[in-house]
């Protein structure tokens, strides 16, 4: 056996989420995103009448309008959080640093009673990374949710429609393009020891 497949034995299955379960005050953590189930867990809470006690909302910058603020907020209302319980954080993908330290800074005040509900399903990667970093370090219960899309995107056809006639190695390019730069935050950066990896790159 090797290290991945120990690794993977010890992470906790994957099973249907249910809200009702959770008996401490639940802290939402989720993003606002551009597709139907980054609220789909609002709509899960409003059908069990299952409350959150606060709500960590995330806006992405640079602002795209696809990425639906609105919406997100209208939710946040639908399930009775007052407004001194709902928090936005920015979080710029080119800039995370910023987002680690306003995150650092708002966990502080998170009370032990509490279960830290992260909606992932509109979450970048390593927003995903530096939150759970974060988050790490109190001793609360975490629960990790994802909504699966109905339809992902590019479908099958629309693949085929694209790729028609094209090498192998042109395949990829209309999926995603262009690397800006590198970014990484403070608390996921060490000091470089002699003999070890300088830098991990994660897709």
């Amino acid at each position: 056996m090797n290290n991945i497949s120990k690794i993977l034995e010890s992470l906790p299955n994957i099973r249907q989420f249910d809200l009702k379960r959770i008996k401490n005050k639940i802290l939402y953590i989720g993003a606002a995103g551009f597709e139907d189930r980054s609220v789909a867990l609002f709509n899960s809470a409003i059908k069990q009448k299952v409350k959150f006690e606060k709500v960590l909302a995330i806006e992405y910058e640079p602002y795209d309008d696809k990425n639906n603020k609105k919406i997100f907020g209208e939710y946040i209302k639908k399930i009775r959080v007052s407004k001194k319980n709902e928090t936005w954080l920015t979080y710029d993908r080119f800039a995370p640093e910023s987002f680690s330290v306003a995150l650092h800074d708002y966990i502080k005040e998170i009370k032990r009673d509490t279960t830290m509900l992260v909606d992932i399903s509109a979450m970048s990667k390593f927003l995903i990374v530096v939150l759970l970093q974060e988050l790490r370090i109190l001793p609360n219960d975490l629960e990790i949710v994802y909504a699966e899309a109905k339809l992902y995107h590019p479908t099958e056809k629309t693949f085929l429609e694209k790729t028609k006639g094209k090498g192998q190695q042109e395949l990829p390019i209309f999926l995603t393009t262009d690397i800006y730069k590198i970014v990484t935050t403070y608390s996921l950066s060490c000091i470089s020891m002699q003999g070890y990896p300088i830098v991990l790159l994660s897709f």
